[in-house]
This record gives structure tokens, sequence and C-alpha cells, in this order.
């Protein structure tokens, strides 16, 4: 496959010295054996998450230093493809019973499906729309008895017909992908006795909302009654 090809390209230039390879073509060669180390590193992934049983470890703990962290670690990603990240956590939110790992599976998940997204919409938008900037927000808030995870793109969205099929095993409709993803994203939310909601538009962007339930309702909410 393509993750061959750049190390037998770079190893055949290698072996004739007389022809020395130009940098920026070493630096091609590079860029496709990392891009598709990360690509089958995800298919790896997905599998894995999907065929692993999972039971959570349900610890209470605060979420705004764990958001801090999965966005530290999206961060890279991001800016490599050249999409504006914005993390936007409510303060004083109480502290809720989740599994730091499997969250972090699930929120690596639709992070990834907003930046595949975006850079579909950014392709469709070069001409009719110079001026777009790829934007993703995780965006967390209380509403109701629930703490809201939001990923929020501005991305290519999801047309209803695809909307009916986003959580069955191996559908998908990117070339490259398992159809796993959002699958596993369901499963762990709903291991969480949470609920996984999705508010798109084809051609304005996406809004996925994992919603865990409070434990404790905090002051604020006790006063509102």
């Amino acid at each position: 496959g393509a993750v061959a090809l750049g190390p037998q390209h770079l190893q055949a230039h290698a072996a004739d010295g007389a022809r020395p390879m130009k940098p920026e073509r070493i630096t091609r060669a590079v860029e496709v054996i990392l891009e598709e180390t990360r690509r089958l590193g995800r298919i790896v992934d997905d599998f894995i998450q999907s065929a692993r049983p999972t039971q959570p470890d349900l610890v209470e703990r605060q979420l705004a230093p764990f958001i801090e962290h999965a966005a530290d670690l999206f961060r890279p990603e991001c800016r490599h493809a050249g999409i504006t990240l914005i993390v936007n956590v409510e303060p004083d939110l109480p502290p809720i019973f989740f599994d730091e790992h499997l969250l972090l599976q699930a929120l690596r998940n639709l992070v990834r499906n907003a930046i595949d997204a975006l850079a579909e919409h950014r392709e469709a938008a070069r001409e009719a729309n110079p001026g777009y900037t790829p934007t993703l927000e995780i965006a967390v808030a209380l509403g109701g008895d629930c703490v809201n995870l939001s990923v929020i793109d501005n991305g290519s969205g999801i047309d209803t017909r695809t909307l009916e099929h986003v959580f069955e095993p191996y559908f998908t409709t990117k070339f490259h992908g398992t159809g796993l993803g959002l699958m596993v994203v369901y499963r762990i939310v709903t291991e969480h006795r949470g609920a996984l909601h999705i508010d798109t538009q084809p051609g304005e962007g996406t809004r996925f909302t994992i919603s865990l339930p409070l434990h404790h309702r905090p002051v604020r909410l006790l006063q509102e009654q």
C-alpha cells in the first residue's frame, strides 16, 4: 500500500548515490509515511475499541481539566489541518462520574470525524467561499440534569439519508473509513448512562452532543427551582 511507497522511494534513491534526492521529495515521502501510519493507527484503534468488551471505571472527576488535556492532544492535528480549535467550558461545573480513557476515546472519534468533515467542506468551498475558515469547537455546559459535551464544526454537515445510518457498524461514506468510529462513541456514551445527540445541517456544519448525567445538582440549579 501507500505506506510502503515512501520507504521504497527513499531506499531507491539512497542506493543511487549518483542521484541525490531533492529535499522537497524527501519531505513529501516522509509526509506520506506519517499520514499512512496515522491512518492505519486509526483503523487498528477502531477495530480494537469495537471488539473489546468494556466496563467503564466510573470515578467522580472534574470535567474541565479533562477537556483541557484533551484539547492539548487535538491542537497539533488541528493546526496541521489548518483548523481553528476553540474550547469553551462553562465555569464552576460540578464533578461527574466518567471513565477518562473511554470518554477520551469517544471525544477523539468525534474530533476526527469533524476534522474530516472540515477538510471535505474546505475543498468544496475553495472557489465558492475563499474566505471560509474551518473551525472546530469543544463546548461544555450544564443542561438540566446533565452536563453537555459538544463537538461543533462548520463543515459539510450530514444529509438526512446518511444520518439514518451513522451509528450502524461498518457504515461509512469515507474511502478509508471503517464505519466503527461513531458506533464506538454511541456504545461508550450508553455505558456512561448518557445520551448522544446530533444536530446537523448539510453544507453548514454538525454538532455532536454527549449528555452525561449529574449525580449532584449544583446550588445554582437548586435555586432556579
